[in-house]
């Protein structure tokens, strides 16, 4: 009888996929009161690093005058299953971080906004060590271009048709920026794309999107050519609805600009809107855009998952993935048929915690 009862739950297993499983990594406590920010990388041979921001003195942490901010990461060498020790990556005042791989020269780049300043570091050993962060210069017209909160991409010529040279810049790194300049008098924002050709020795400004953009999470499209689509935090005098733009060169320039009015991100009295994520989930049998975003309208609650499978221009399925509060989060493929998620998460607040949560790809369709 327990033999036929296994076999039963084993069908359903492989029937409907595998449901959303979470754990809590990063737990708000004396020394690390607020946990903010969550940035996301997996690898294919079961590597997955999950960065966070460690905040005093902040609304989320209280006041602690005199106690700085951290940039902090734990490792996994088994798609998540179990975690390294936390390793501090970077103390100070930092705000928006992003981290991208470059796939060719196995190299982790991060980028780390403190104060006016950007730093870049990165990590040749999987995220084990880290270089020494350096000031990163980006020539730009405007005021300051800053990391956004999340990760960059590599783009891969086998998602462009066309293989003329130049339409698609095989192993360019592209981070997703924010910049930041003056319009008749005041300060406007721009969510904008950052990018090296030259494996992360040289990074330059790509192009900008409309005003009140913000922060920003693209993904490649396939195209004739290395094409992007870019889906940005609406700060507009009109907010709720997701910002949008594209790319038909690899992020020089940015055009199509528009809303999305499918998407919707909470907007209330102490903010407007949050970081959303993208990444693709591709087989041989489906090309798909996967979108973490919390679905209720007017708080951070209620973690969901949307699917794409039309480039972005449609969104089919809809799933809760968990009912809680929920915030700012990063999605990553973690393997042929799993979605993970690293969020902002709690049962008070949103930011009681950073989780990370595996689906199953059958399960979300």
């Amino acid at each position: 009888m327990l033999c036929k009862c296994f076999a039963f739950l084993f069908v359903i297993a492989l029937v409907f996929g595998q449901g959303p499983k979470m754990r809590d990594l990063f737990i708000a406590g004396e020394a690390y009161p607020c946990y903010r920010e969550p940035v996301l990388l997996a690898h294919s041979d079961g590597t997955v690093l999950a960065f966070t921001e460690g905040r005093n003195n902040t609304s989320c942490s209280g006041h602690r005058d005199g106690y700085p901010k951290y940039i902090l990461l734990k490792r996994s060498s088994n798609f998540g299953e179990t975690w390294q020790s936390v390793q501090l990556l970077w103390q100070g005042n930092p705000d928006y971080y992003v981290c991208v791989h470059d796939a060719i020269k196995d190299v982790y780049w991060l980028m780390i906004q403190e104060s006016e300043t950007v730093l870049i570091s990165n990590s040749k050993d999987r995220g084990s060590s880290w270089s020494k962060p350096e000031p990163l210069v980006i020539q730009s017209t405007f005021d300051f271009v800053k990391p956004a909160v999340g990760h960059g991409i590599q783009i891969n010529s086998s998602l462009c048709k066309s293989s003329k040279l130049g339409n698609c810049p095989h192993g360019r790194l592209m981070v997703p920026s924010v910049c930041q300049g003056k319009t008749n008098g005041s300060s406007a924002f721009y969510s904008c794309v950052v990018f090296s050709d030259d494996s992360g020795v040289h990074w330059q400004l790509g192009g900008h999107a409309q005003r009140y953009s913000r922060e920003v999470t693209l993904v490649q499209t396939v195209n004739n050519s290395a094409s992007l689509y870019l889906n940005e935090r609406n700060m507009s005098p009109t907010p709720g609805h997701r910002f949008i733009s594209r790319s038909f060169n690899a992020g020089e320039t940015l055009e199509d600009f528009g809303v999305d009015n499918s998407l919707v991100e909470p907007v209330n009295a102490n903010w407007t809107g949050l970081v959303t994520s993208m990444c693709r989930f591709d087989d041989g049998n489906q090309s798909r855009i996967i979108y973490s975003s919390p679905l209720n309208a007017n708080k951070r609650a209620v973690m969901g998952v949307r699917i794409s499978y039309d480039e972005g221009f449609t969104w089919k399925a809809t799933k809760t993935v968990d009912p809680d509060f929920a915030g700012y989060s990063d999605v990553q493929k973690l393997n042929s048929t799993t979605v993970a998620i690293l969020y902002e998460h709690g049962k008070n607040t949103f930011a009681d915690s950073i989780a990370f949560l595996t689906v199953g790809i059958d399960w979300l369709e």
